[in-house]
């Protein structure tokens, strides 16, 4: 199967997934071995290492504005996506280490994704600050939410 091919068959795999009756368990199983080597594609093109105890999944990135609000105070969009964190434009620095509470809106349709992050780094720059955030504490049903969200907003560039 050419790569052209391979997106469409993932693409479709992808749209049947939202249903809840939608896979077989063949097509599951076909799906899940899709996503993941989709993810380690990803990882690979990026320049990603995966830390030891993760996959792939956990670790590539899509470059995509959600809506994100952090600690009740500040309402940016996102500029990368990741399943363990994300990259915002605040204001304001926020010190290294700082931990927030976010709620991630992926779709208009869903409530936001919550959760608490901590700040990885946050660089000043005119206007606002560049901060990267790690996911510490997001349920897994969640996390899975996001991951999907992640996987279409990627595919949709193909």
């Amino acid at each position: 199967m050419d790569a052209s091919e391979w997106m469409r068959t993932f693409k479709a795999l992808h749209e049947l997934a939202k249903r809840p009756d939608g896979l077989t368990e063949a097509q599951r199983k076909d799906y899940g071995a899709m996503r993941d080597e989709f993810a380690r594609s990803m990882a690979h093109a990026q320049g990603l290492t995966v830390p030891e105890g993760k996959t792939a999944r956990h670790v590539f990135k899509v470059a995509h504005s959600f809506q994100l609000e952090l600690d009740n105070m500040y309402n940016v969009l996102t500029k990368e996506v990741w399943r363990s964190g994300f990259l915002a434009l605040v204001p304001t620095p926020l010190a290294h280490g700082q931990r927030v509470s976010f709620k991630l809106t992926l779709s208009r349709a869903e409530e936001p994704v919550t959760g608490e992050a901590t700040v990885v780094q946050s660089i000043r720059q005119a206007g606002n600050a560049r901060t990267t955030f790690d996911i510490t504490l997001m349920n897994e049903a969640a996390a899975e939410r996001l991951e999907n969200a992640l996987y279409a907003a990627a595919i949709a560039r193909y």
